[in-house]
C-alpha cells in the first residue's frame, strides 16, 4: 500500500539488511548503491561478488541469490519464478 496515496502497489525492491530478514517490498523512490570511482559491475552468468558482509551470485541460467554472510539469510529468484 502506498503510504501517501493509499493505493495498492506491486513490490519493486528486494531488501537485504545486515542481521535482518530479507523482504520484497515497494519503495516510492529506488535506492541504488554505486561504486564511487567506477561503473557499477554487471555480473556475468555463473559468477559472484562479495562486499561489506554480503555475497550475491548469478547462476548459469540467470538465477540470482544474495545473502548476509554472517547470518546466511537472504533471497533468491530466477526468470522462471
Amino acid at each position: 500500500m502506498d503510504p501517501i496515496f493509499g493505493t495498492q502497489v506491486h513490490p519493486n525492491t528486494f531488501m537485504l539488511e545486515r542481521g535482518a530478514r530479507s523482504e520484497i517490498t515497494w519503495l516510492g523512490q529506488a535506492e541504488f548503491c554505486r561504486f564511487p570511482t567506477e561503473e557499477t559491475p554487471i555480473l556475468p552468468l555463473s559468477s559472484e561478488i562479495s562486499g561489506d558482509g554480503f555475497t550475491c551470485r548469478v547462476g548459469a541460467t540467470a538465477a540470482v541469490s544474495c545473502r548476509d554472510d554472517h547470518t546466511g539469510r537472504g533471497f533468491g529468484f530466477s526468470p522462471n519464478d
